[in-house]
């Protein structure tokens, strides 16, 4: 066996059963972008330098952050211990002892000035506005962002619940994704809890 079948016959699909949606997606992403072009070894044969040469090969051509090297590697490791357990292989996770490639420093992030912010909320219509609004002054994250509901907002303690697992699509209720330690609260602001309440509580989510 392959570890393209493999991969897409048992691992993926154990992936989506037991893992959450945005770890799915993020694994098939790296799959079929990277790895799958190159895994035409077969899986019991498959050895360390195997997977050096793939990680090195990987670097070279996409010119990749450590980061995302590592998040390559973490999924390669990941296959061969599930196939362990399935029997598929009997020896050591030949991932184990991969030394990473040297990859490409991490571009620098971009951080608006608050004149930046304050141009954006005066153009953008509702309720852009305040989606742009609470992604600049609660500091969610993109996954989080999407993941919040107008009810869970306290406007007297001006918490905002965070609920990770905020990407679920096809009407999936973002907070049954998450489990009692993957969700925080934020704090917002006086002028974002204003642009806030002013929205119709008939919108379900800020997605």
């Amino acid at each position: 066996m392959t570890p393209i079948r493999f991969t897409e016959d048992r691992y993926l699909p154990f992936v989506e059963a037991h893992k959450r949606i945005i770890t799915f997606r993020g694994y098939r992403n790296v799959w079929r972008r990277y790895l799958k072009p190159r895994c035409d070894i077969m899986l019991r044969k498959f050895r360390t330098v195997d997977g050096e040469r793939i990680l090195d090969s990987i670097a070279k051509e996409h010119k990749l952050t450590s980061t995302t090297l590592a998040h390559i590697k973490a999924f390669l490791s990941g296959s061969f211990r599930f196939a362990k357990r399935q029997g598929v292989i009997n020896s050591e996770n030949p991932v184990g002892d991969v030394v990473l490639p040297k990859g490409e420093p991490a571009g620098e992030t971009h951080a608006c000035s608050l004149e930046e912010i304050a141009q954006m909320l005066r153009v953008l219509p509702e309720p852009a506005s305040t989606i742009v609004a609470v992604a600049a002054f609660t500091g969610v994250r993109k996954g989080e962002l999407r993941g919040l509901l107008w009810e869970n907002y306290d406007g007297a303690s001006a918490d905002l619940p965070v609920f990770l697992e905020g990407t679920c699509t096809g009407g999936e209720d973002p907070t049954k994704q998450s489990s009692s330690s993957s969700h925080r609260a934020t704090r917002s602001t006086a002028g974002f809890a204003s642009m806030f309440v002013r929205q119709p509580r008939k919108r379900t989510d800020v997605s």
